[in-house]
């Protein structure tokens, strides 16, 4: 009998893409496979993994470092980035469980968790303003 390491080894090495792309999906694969998976280098395989909410924040760091265009925009908008990497994205492209993990990272109290929330309800989701430009006003507004 194998283990689930094993065979999630044996998936990522010698699956299609399009497995892999699929595999890439999942919420439930253990840290080792997710970057594995970003290791296989395969476009389509790195857009799974910058979409899915359970794509550990490192990995993502490095999907933005490596990748370019969409898919680094797709890892700075995935809920489960670290602030840092979320910073420089547009605040209304960001989900409302994003900004919520974001305004948590940040810890950010109840006052300004209202401030930012009115500021991200105001936001264009297409030209307006970053992230981190909304998260500026809200702590120096004190």
């Amino acid at each position: 009998m194998t283990s689930p390491e094993h065979d999630f080894r044996t998936q990522i090495l010698s699956g299609t893409e399009h497995e892999r792309w699929q595999l890439a999906a999942r919420e439930d694969l253990p840290e080792f496979a997710y970057r594995m998976l970003l290791e296989a280098g395969e476009a389509s395989v790195v857009s799974s993994l910058a979409q899915n909410p359970k794509c550990p924040p490192d990995v993502l760091d490095d999907i933005v470092r490596e990748a370019s265009g969409d898919l680094s925009m797709q890892a700075r908008l995935n809920p489960n980035a670290f602030p840092d990497t979320k910073d420089p994205s547009p605040a209304g492209q960001h989900s409302t469980l994003s900004i919520d993990r974001y305004l948590t990272d940040r810890s950010a109290t109840l006052e300004q968790r209202a401030s930012f929330a009115r500021k991200h309800r105001e936001s264009p989701v297409f030209g307006g303003p970053l992230i981190r430009d909304l998260w500026s006003e809200v702590i120096s507004s004190k």
